[in-house]
């Protein structure tokens, strides 16, 4: 097989980003204050937003595979779903204190909004740029 390409992935991953967003910020205005604190663990040093960032990675953890990073089904090999995706939300930076120059850390005037009021339009995203544009 051959790399996936992020013209081919695009379709599947920006879906991904955007939901990821919509849920984020479902979980900030749905929630009470009291029930975001029932979500951290301070055994364990984990916030909320922590905790949101982990549940999503957690549904795509498992054995990488070497044949599904080779897999034409439209969707990324799942480690890019994931880092793809946190690396475009400035609120996992800001969750788990990435700093500027480290590989996920979102600077937020770099950031691609897809839909809604802070589209930027025609930018290519990071997803498409951050290690998936194998041509």
């Amino acid at each position: 097989g051959e790399c996936q390409s992020g013209q081919v992935t695009f379709s599947e991953d920006a879906p991904d980003l955007e939901g990821m967003r919509a849920a984020y910020d479902l979980l900030k205005m749905t929630f009470t204050n009291r029930q975001l604190k029932d979500m951290e663990y301070p055994d364990l040093g984990i916030t909320t937003a922590q905790s949101f960032f982990y549940s999503f990675a957690m549904q795509r953890c498992g054995a990488i595979q070497w044949t599904s990073l080779f897999q034409n089904d439209g969707h990324s090999p799942d480690y890019i779903r994931v880092n793809g995706i946190v690396s475009q939300m400035p609120e996992f930076s800001d969750a788990f204190g990435c700093q500027a120059g480290e590989a996920i850390f979102s600077e937020p005037d770099g950031v691609c909004y897809l839909f809604g009021n802070k589209s930027t339009g025609g930018r290519q995203s990071r997803l498409m740029r951050q290690g998936n544009t194998a041509n």
